[in-house]
């Protein structure tokens, strides 16, 4: 069993199960397992899934760790690689983009707290769509001007671009600024489909003083006065 498919394979059976054999089998394959040697879209994204898994349910704390220490061995892998990235797209693993609309108020937030990490990517709507829905959104004189059209909303972003600014941080101006309800705001939103691509950079783990990893029960009974999670 030292091929990475077949350890992911076992892996993928012993997840949920728990137990003295159990934890020392998942340990072994933890530690045997070779991750640049992972070549299958599919089974780096099982693999991705089971760490996940194995640290949420952790058999022991060296299990937790090995996993853990994996999962930061995978995303430094996927980092290193271009290809390899841009065959994970869209599969929301760490060191890799997802690309969707989402909410007004999530964008914004997003924008504000990790500006590196967010941009825009493309409308479902229409320029005509989006003409009318701005114009709706934008102030009065330049709403006017949407309307009467006199400008193209494409060309009047332009015009008012500060040198900092991208198209992603002019839309989300010009609804933070509308005094219509945030409901309606977000809406119009929908409505212009703002579709953003969100690189997910690091794990964003909570710092280790946050944490206190609980393992399984079965591996905490003592059996014969000692503690069953110690190998």
């Amino acid at each position: 069993m030292n091929t990475p498919n077949a350890v992911i394979t076992r892996l993928y059976f012993l997840r949920n199960q728990f137990g003295k054999e159990a934890a020392i089998e998942k340990r072994d394959l933890l530690t045997s397992l070779k991750l640049k040697s992972i070549k299958s879209k599919n089974n780096l994204q099982v693999c991705n899934a089971l760490l996940h898994f194995i640290i949420a349910y952790p058999d022991n704390k060296a299990i937790y760790t090995l996993a853990n220490l994996l999962l930061k061995q995978l995303q430094e892998i996927i980092e290193a690689n271009d290809q390899l990235q841009y065959r994970l797209y869209n599969t929301g693993i760490t060191a890799t983009a997802v690309c969707a609309s989402f909410n007004f108020e999530l964008v914004s937030w997003l924008r504000k707290t990790r500006p590196g990490d967010i941009r825009f990517h493309s409308f479902s709507a229409n320029d005509a769509q989006i003409q009318s829905i701005l114009s709706v959104v934008m102030p009065k004189a330049e709403s006017e001007i949407l309307q009467d059209g006199n400008a193209e909303w494409k060309s009047w972003f332009k015009k008012l671009k500060n040198k900092e600014e991208d198209l992603l941080d002019q839309l989300i101006a010009v609804f933070c600024s509308s005094p219509i309800r945030p409901e309606v705001k977000d809406e119009l939103w929908n409505a212009i489909g703002v579709h953003v691509e969100i690189n997910f950079k690091t794990h964003c783990c909570l710092p280790d003083t946050w944490l206190l990893p609980y393992y399984h029960q079965v591996n905490n009974r003592k059996e014969n006065s000692a503690p069953a999670n110690q190998w």
